[in-house]
């Protein structure tokens, strides 16, 4: 599928930028699983049944799914490009938030110190990690020191190491509900329209 073509026929036409993201993130087929959609369909699975989530709550974003990404305009490079995926879950972003609350003693900021970073370091992580969470985001990346931080890291690092042929990395977001991760996708849309 011709990514750049369907963006800017989309465009052109007028469509809502919000039904742009749904078309390509929630119904077109992804570009780097086009020769091979078992991969994908055995990536989602692990991915769902890790978390106990639907598996179309598993969605494949960023540059992998188009093959370029849309803030760069940088191709996808097979086993140098990382996949990015939306786990897109009311439950599970509830689940994470209450974690992220209780292990961080209401997002103190002490609770976002990595080994060796200043207390300004934290701070910036803490500002970061309620951005995305006002949005409707988790970004595991963000998410406050905790065993369940580590729990998530060291699942994708298994995950990205059984996929290292094809990914440099594997990592994730926690979306609140499709709305949230349709916003987020505008954006970038907008971004490869009007920059």
């Amino acid at each position: 599928m011709d990514y750049h073509k369907a963006l800017n026929e989309a465009k052109e036409k007028s469509v809502p930028v919000e039904t742009v993201a749904r078309m390509v993130y929630l119904s077109f087929p992804t570009h780097v699983f086009s020769s091979e959609p078992h991969l994908e369909f055995d990536l989602i699975d692990k991915i769902a049944r890790f978390f106990k989530i639907p598996f179309s709550a598993v969605q494949i974003i960023g540059s992998a799914k188009t093959g370029f990404s849309l803030i760069s305009k940088q191709e996808f490079s097979q086993g140098k490009s990382d996949l990015d995926i939306a786990l897109v879950d009311r439950d599970l972003f509830s689940k994470y938030w209450e974690i992220a609350f209780v292990r961080s003693k209401a997002f103190e900021v002490g609770a976002f110190q990595t080994s060796g970073t200043e207390q300004k370091k934290a701070l910036e992580n803490k500002k970061r990690f309620l951005d995305f969470l006002h949005r409707g985001i988790i970004n595991p990346a963000l998410f406050p020191q905790c065993p369940e931080r580590s729990e998530l890291e060291e699942h994708f690092y298994k995950l990205s190491d059984g996929y290292s042929n094809y990914f440099s990395r594997i990592s994730a977001f926690i979306y609140a509900s499709e709305s949230f991760l349709e916003a987020k996708q505008a954006s970038a849309i907008n971004h490869y329209w009007y920059r």
